[in-house]
């Protein structure tokens, strides 16, 4: 074995030790980490697992009390669904167990893309660290990688779609350089796969595969004509998917399919939505040189589809700012994602995690040194500074209070599992609870339906979901009337009402309390039976 293979090896071995500290950190976070952010993504999928899980074939709406079926009832939540079941599990233990196996579904599809595609066993850890560590202030999203961002939303279908994303681009690597229907069909599976549950976060999966059906040389044409296809037959067969139209969510009859709400907006503001961050560069940090990098592979005609592809999602999420494109705003995650790739190959040209290069940086003279001794601090300063993120946020989340400010000292311990808990032996699962907004989202995940989800959270396919906003938000606005409350109640068969004492304004609770019997108070929450 020679030096070159020797190092090779050994960040071979690095990889997987990386991988199973960040692992065994994700598992740990999974099982402890507090659940007191109302407004996470988390209670969309928990909810729709409870739901799924109860009714894995026929299954209502997560939220309404209605027939109205989810976009979230993908092939993911209805295998975690049979598996909650076979085993016996809560929701949120599944959840738990989901961002365990996301993980690692995570880790080795990164390492085999990487190494396969790049022919490199070292890559793999320097793209790794990058992608963790080479974050500014972040965005704190989903679909976003940064360590602070994973663990919360590993669990989530974004973050087993951007895993799929790896493995179904090692698939086609693997077929176009040594054919076999099994890797193709496996890579159509997973281009499926990762269109259904999360269709954004197929577009780097079938943008590799196209630009791989273009640039690579030595491939035949019918391999060519393959793979540039695998797209097109992916997004066939979710149209087969039968417990949503994937059609009509995105073009045809659903109240709000997602082209058509993008085109009815006219004029976008900076600020319309968080991806749409005007402290951009701030968020990015680092990842910035992810750009010089680029420049320099494309002068020197090397890696074109990280250049290639790098340029198409930079142009999409740059034209969402200024004209309405459906999901345009995530592609910044899959932009930064090719400009995290591009400075892990450089990186790797420098050789820059390795003995002899550290050496050379700490008392080596001349360019050369200093440069390695400049990426070596800054990968230093990355790795404090997201992992510094990952404490505070950690620490905050802990430490929250349930509501808006209010001190909470009762309730410091209590996440809102354990808060909400208890009514589960109360509130039956098709039991329609007036809730303020804030409630109404994680409520389902536990017992009962709502009136209405927030707006952010919307599912496209009910078709008078403004109209339930509109009602929900009258319910709890001051200047309502006993007698229009009293209206609002029956209109959607509501059978209980529960207030949140850190949400709801006290005045507002009181006269809201006449409009039934208060049958408990518990965790400063009151259920009203009407």
């Amino acid at each position: 074995m020679n030096l070159m293979e020797t190092h090779s090896e050994n960040r071979h071995r690095t990889y997987w030790l990386l991988a199973v500290i960040v692992l065994v950190f994700l598992v740990v976070t999974s099982l402890n980490y507090p659940l007191n952010q109302y407004g996470h993504d988390y209670w969309e999928h928990s909810a729709s697992l409870k739901e799924l899980s109860a009714h894995p074939f026929t299954p209502r709406n997560p939220h309404i009390n209605s027939g109205v079926p989810s976009p979230r009832y993908t092939v993911y939540l209805l295998f975690w669904a049979i598996v909650q079941n076979v085993f016996n599990t809560n929701v949120f233990q599944t959840m738990a167990l989901m961002s365990i196996v996301n993980t690692v579904i995570l880790l080795t599809g990164l390492y085999y893309f990487v190494r396969e595609y790049f022919r490199d066993s070292a890559l793999p850890l320097y793209v790794l660290v990058v992608m963790l560590f080479f974050w500014g202030k972040g965005f704190n999203w989903s679909n976003e990688y940064q360590l602070r961002s994973l663990i919360y939303s590993i669990s989530y279908p974004s973050s087993f779609s951007f895993a799929c994303f790896f493995w179904g681009a090692y698939f086609i690597v693997k077929y176009q350089r040594i054919g076999g229907a099994a890797m193709y069909v496996l890579s159509v599976l997973l281009g499926w796969v990762t269109f259904l549950c999360h269709p954004p976060t197929a577009a780097p999966l079938f943008l590799t595969a196209v630009v791989l059906a273009v640039i690579e040389r030595n491939v035949c044409f019918k391999r060519r004509l393959f793979i540039a296809a695998m797209p097109f037959i992916s997004v066939l067969l979710s149209l087969l998917w039968p417990y949503f139209s994937m059609y009509n969510l995105f073009l045809g009859t659903a109240p709000s399919n997602i082209v058509k709400s993008s085109l009815e907006v006219v004029t976008i503001p900076l600020e319309r939505h968080p991806l749409h961050s005007t402290a951009l560069l701030k968020r990015l940090g680092p990842a910035l040189l992810g750009v010089i990098f680029i420049w320099n592979f494309a002068v020197r005609k090397k890696y074109w589809l990280v250049s290639i592809c790098f340029v198409v999602c930079g142009f999409i999420y740059a034209a969402s700012w200024f004209y309405p494109v459906p999901m345009g705003h995530r592609f910044i995650f899959f932009t930064v994602f090719y400009m995290h790739l591009a400075i892990a190959l450089g990186l790797r040209e420098l050789k820059l995690f390795t003995g002899s290069s550290i050496k050379q940086a700490m008392f080596g003279i001349g360019d050369a040194a200093v440069v390695k001794l400049l990426f070596i601090s800054l990968t230093i300063c990355a790795v404090l500074y997201n992992v510094n993120l990952v404490r505070k946020s950690y620490i905050y989340d802990l430490r929250l209070s349930k509501g808006t400010g209010v001190s909470m000292d009762d309730f410091q311990s209590l996440d809102i599992v354990e808060r909400f808990s208890f009514l589960e032996e109360i509130i039956g699962p098709y039991d329609v609870v007036m809730a303020d907004e804030k409630t109404s989202w994680v409520l389902p995940s536990f017992c009962g339906k709502v009136i209405s989800v927030p707006e952010r959270h919307e599912n496209p396919l009910i078709a008078d979901s403004m109209q339930r906003r509109r009602d929900h938000a009258e319910f709890f606005e001051q200047g309502t009337t006993t007698e229009q409350r009293a209206n609002l109640l029956d209109k959607y068969d509501v059978s209980y009402i529960l207030i949140n004492n850190d949400l709801v304004d006290p005045q507002i609770a009181a006269e809201i309390e006449k409009l039934g019997t208060a049958i408990i108070t518990k965790n400063n929450l009151t259920l009203i039976k009407i």
